[in-house]
């Protein structure tokens, strides 16, 4: 007899697959970094900023630090990830990794599959902090609201 999967549930085989997912994206950042050594001036650089405020911020602040802003992104990447997946502080990580996607979006020209992309994972993360997505099968459950 077919078992019916709740919504809650759903919510977690989501969470479980978009934190693999940042788990793997970040490691292979990470690899690149340190097999290149400026991994991240390559992407920032190719960043097509929409606004001028934000093109200052990229080119004054993390052009100007680039290894402390490689620390910051894969670092939210891999244990944003890691949160995901064992539900631990979910609401946090999925504002962290918003918070990502909305700069990554941002820096980026809105005619490409990524901005659809970064929109995407934007709404995506929104859910999972809203919905209490860290509450079933969560190591630390927690609710946002």
């Amino acid at each position: 007899m077919l078992e019916v999967v709740s919504a809650a549930e759903w919510l977690v085989v989501l969470r479980v697959i978009i934190g693999l997912y940042w788990i793997r994206d970040g490691w292979s950042h990470l690899s690149k970094e340190r097999r290149d050594g400026n991994h991240l001036e390559t992407v920032v650089s190719s960043f097509k900023p929409r606004t001028t405020v934000y093109r200052n911020f990229i080119n004054g602040v993390v052009l100007t630090h680039p290894h402390t802003f490689a620390a910051l992104t894969f670092s939210a990447m891999i244990f944003g990830g890691i949160f995901l997946v064992l539900g631990i502080l979910t609401p946090v990580a999925g504002l962290v990794l918003a918070f990502l996607n909305v700069n990554l979006f941002l820096a980026g020209p809105r005619e490409t599959s990524a901005a659809y992309n970064n929109a995407m994972f934007v709404a995506i993360h929104l859910l999972l902090t809203l919905s209490g997505a860290g509450v079933s099968y969560a190591l630390i459950p927690m609710r946002l609201m």
